[in-house]
């Protein structure tokens, strides 16, 4: 899953989303778990 497929999925009753790569691929891991969560605020980072 992606930064651009997250709400998607979220919106289609994913409550479990698995970001990996984009995540480790990311230019700045941490502004991408932030956009992340800033999608859904009650996203938990394990």
């Amino acid at each position: 899953m992606t930064t651009q497929n997250a709400e998607a999925l979220l919106g289609a009753g994913a409550d479990v989303l698995v970001a990996g790569s984009s995540v480790f691929k990311a230019s700045d891991p941490a502004a991408a778990i932030r956009q992340l969560k800033k999608m859904n605020p009650y996203t938990q980072t394990v």
